[in-house]
């Protein structure tokens, strides 16, 4: 991840391959082809497509010269749910951890470049903004289709060192940015001149399906036309700074459509020089010609002043609930954080929970089990004996062996206590006791539990983010985590990494705030806590994760060499940090 700021940083763009974005390709494929079946159906002349679109919010453009052809598709965030609460909730988190700032939707659109479609000239996407009254903007573009120079990839030109003396520059997070002279009006309208295009130098972007490249709107960018027989797509999300406001106001309804209002109706002005882009008056925009003024855009807010968040008590509270867009955007960048550190898939969902790590256990013991299941608690120490006492308290259907506490269990023991059961279904396990420095075996009993049909679940509270742990497996149900300990945040946020199918089954919630099932649909649905937030644990680990981060090269902790048991305990007791 620090590579990846850095690329952002020096260049305006940076390159996020498949693996890392880990976006569930074939899923965005099912929702897109829906949509675009919507778009093709009303090009068709279907009253149907056309009250499905209409319904729904989209806006289709056919191809200049065959109306019956789709060539882009915009507002898709608000026709897909999944998209807006899935896709785009993970996009803005990793865009605010590349500018270090929340951000908020500004547009979304999806250009459709069919087999011989043209290509757009070099520009920067900066003028064409302007009138909305916001200054920075990151794009991320989601390939759904590879990007290569034969089909009309995309190609960037990271330098503005070509820029002449007295551009037009502006302050962003990036620093000094430079608005290039850029023909307005006409066919050319925002397109970079031609005698600065040709100085640049060009670098094309070859990306996979899946691959996110972003950049901001700044850097200027073009492609070129498709030579290729195959239809190249791209779906495009672009994010503004949300202390700017929203230039154009995403405002979806129970039903998922979208209203537009933009905060002006001024275009740039047309003439045959370069624009220049109008000063600030007053906190709003005045264009130069003209004398309407921009709506006043929300002031700036800081996180650390604003983060606050309105919740009714209760679980099904009548009025909505009311959160600040920085303390979502935050949320939703620890999720990724804790995800991209633990190396999980979309298979996996993290949920943050309040309250110290014995909570997450808790919560994980609650919600995973359901009562026709039968768990057996391997308990080698204080920490599985507490798994122990909170299945006796909720009267969780359980089993336990118990081992010595001065080493690893004994797998063969494992193995025959399974068999004399039958019917386990959850093994449950700390992965380090740190109360006698004893480090278990965790990889052996996911193997050995899943021999036997039963799936783990893991107190890995200690070892987070320091000893690799396999959760892409298929062996772990869920494992329990912590802010404190090895990632050196607050006590006082944990987390649980479940898997998704088993948070989407249907079951009788054991607890109330220590629901897994009840808070992963509430993140999923709107990126809300169902209580109130711990915030300065979570601004406060966001922190260590970076920090983190940047010690470790931006590795997952699934790629670090383990120290050995007798290492990793001697450096344990070395360390200052307490359970």
């Amino acid at each position: 991840m620090a590579a990846l700021r850095e690329d952002f940083r020096r260049n305006g763009y940076a390159h996020l391959p498949r693996e890392q974005a880990r976006i569930d390709l074939a899923r965005l494929e099912r929702e897109f082809s829906a949509l675009a079946r919507l778009a093709e159906d009303k090009l068709a002349g279907s009253p149907e497509g056309e009250a499905a679109c209409r319904d729904s919010g989209l806006i289709v453009v056919p191809e200049s010269g065959d109306p019956r052809q789709l060539c882009r598709i915009e507002y898709i965030a608000g026709a897909s749910p999944y998209i807006r609460t899935g896709l785009v909730t993970r996009l803005a988190a990793w865009i605010e951890t590349l500018v270090g700032e929340p951000v908020t939707l500004f547009k979304d659109k999806c250009n459709v470049k069919n087999p011989g479609g043209g290509g757009f000239p070099a520009h920067q996407d900066i003028p064409a903004y302007y009138g909305f009254g916001t200054r920075y903007h990151v794009t991320a573009a989601v390939m759904l289709d590879p990007a290569l120079p034969s089909n009309g990839g995309l190609e960037m030109a990271p330098g503005l060192e070509a820029a002449p003396e007295g551009t037009q520059v502006e302050d962003t997070p990036r620093g000094p940015l430079a608005v290039l002279p850029h023909y307005a009006g006409g066919r050319r309208n925002g397109d970079i001149v031609d005698e600065l295009s040709a100085r640049m130098t060009w670098t094309p972007v070859e990306a996979a399906a899946g691959d996110v490249l972003f950049f901001d709107s700044y850097v200027p960018h073009r492609s070129h036309a498709n030579r290729s027989d195959a239809t190249r797509r791209i779906l495009f999300f672009t994010f503004n700074l949300a202390g700017e406001g929203s230039g154009t106001k995403h405002i979806i309804g129970r039903s998922g459509k979208i209203r537009t209002t933009r905060s002006s109706t001024s275009p740039p002005p047309r003439c045959t020089a370069a624009w220049t882009p109008p000063p600030r008056s007053g906190g709003r925009w005045t264009p130069d010609r003209g004398t309407e003024r921009d709506a006043p855009r929300a002031p700036p807010v800081h996180p650390r002043t604003a983060l606050h968040v309105a919740s009714g008590p209760g679980r099904r509270r009548r009025g909505p609930r009311l959160a600040h867009p920085a303390a979502v955007a935050l949320t939703a960048r620890l999720r990724a954080m804790i995800a991209a550190v633990a190396g999980s898939g979309d298979a996996c969902s993290v949920v943050p929970l309040q309250g110290s790590g014995t909570f997450a256990v808790e919560a994980m013991l609650c919600s995973v089990p359901d009562a026709e299941d039968h768990l057996l608690i391997v308990e080698n120490g204080a920490y599985s004996a507490r798994m122990t006492e909170i299945c006796a308290v909720h009267g969780i259907r359980h089993s336990v062996l118990r081992c010595d506490h001065t080493r690893s269990f004994d797998l063969a023991r494992v193995e025959a206590r399974l068999l004399e059961l039958g019917d386990v279904t959850h093994v449950a396990a700390v992965h380090f006791e740190t109360a006698l420095g004893v480090l278990n075996d965790i990889d052996g009993l996911g193997a050995l539990a899943a021999r036997h049909g039963a799936r783990l679940l893991v107190d890995a509270i200690s070892t987070f983010g320091a000893l690799p742990l396999d959760v892409t497996s298929g062996r772990l149900a869920a494992v329990a985590l912590s802010a404190n300990k090895c990632l050196h945040g607050l006590p006082g946020l944990s987390f649980v990494i479940a898997d998704r199918a088993t948070l989407a089954r249907p079951s009788r919630p054991r607890t109330l705030s220590l629901d897994l099932r009840a808070q992963h649909r509430s993140f999923e649905a709107d990126g809300q806590w169902r209580f109130t937030p711990p915030l300065q644990a979570m601004l406060a680990l966001e922190q260590a994760i970076r920090e983190y981060e940047a010690a470790g090269d931006g590795r997952p902790a699934s790629a670090v060499t383990p120290l050995s048991p007798t290492g990793w305990c001697a450096a344990w007791r070395r360390s200052a940090s307490c359970r």
